[in-house]
């Protein structure tokens, strides 16, 4: 996944998505949960920064937390991203609120995944909840023909992904800098450690591009953990 306002800013971001190996799919995210204040970028700008990207998937712009405007920013821009690229980010307050806002969009536009926040971990239940009910009144979700389910982000470490990938094995996917926050301390996903991870500047994704240790590092790190996922040992 990469963040539209950082492939805006960054030449060397940029470069870094644009050049992914084939078949390597790629989300576009809105900045919505980047930006101070809970907002994303114009839309004009997520657009430029998919052409410039080749994006897969759009994020369809979202207000975090609010239900109504993230269901009128849908009505206004979904249509405007072709059925294949949408990816819509229902919002909500509560568990109840949030539910409704994805019922809208499922029965209200062909879409090809939904993103389910982290911040619906602040809930009761948390997103356990959330996809259990979502799964519960939808149950072709995450199937092939309907939408796929995405989880945007963890809190913890590989263990909650593994936890996750094994509770719901209907997810698709789940988007985590884990991978590659050990690589740039040398460590890999199996030693159990998490690191604080920073947006990366443009200073150090030019010295990611050079450095092959490091992307043999991430390589494998993603391998471990979609191993764990998928029930490798």
């Amino acid at each position: 996944m990469a963040e539209a306002p950082l492939v805006l800013e960054h030449k060397e971001y940029r470069k870094f998505y644009k050049m992914r190996p084939e078949g390597v799919k790629l989300i576009l995210d809105n900045g919505a949960a980047l930006s101070g204040s809970g907002g994303a970028i114009p839309f004009d700008g997520l657009m430029t920064a998919s052409y410039c990207t080749d994006a897969d998937e759009i994020v369809i712009p979202d207000i975090m937390y609010e239900h109504d405007e993230t269901l009128e920013l849908a009505r206004e821009y979904a249509p405007q991203v072709l059925k294949t690229k949408r990816f819509l980010v229902p919002q909500g307050r509560t568990a109840r609120e949030w539910l409704h806002c994805a019922s809208e969009m499922i029965q209200k536009y062909v879409l090809t995944t939904i993103g389910v926040p982290k911040h619906l971990d602040q809930l009761p239940g948390g997103r356990t909840h959330i996809l259990a009910q979502l799964k519960k009144r939808w149950p072709l979700i995450g199937t092939r023909g309907h939408p796929s389910v995405h989880l945007l982000g963890v809190w913890n470490d590989s263990i909650e992904v593994l936890w996750l990938a094994r509770r719901f094995p209907w997810l698709r996917s789940i988007d985590t800098s884990i991978p590659e926050a050990n690589a740039v301390h040398s460590c890999g996903i199996t030693s159990g450690r998490k690191f604080p991870y920073e947006y990366l500047s443009s200073e150090r994704f030019r010295a990611m591009e050079d450095s092959k240790i490091l992307f043999a590092t991430v390589a494998q790190n993603i391998s471990d953990m979609t191993g764990w996922a998928n029930g490798k040992p």
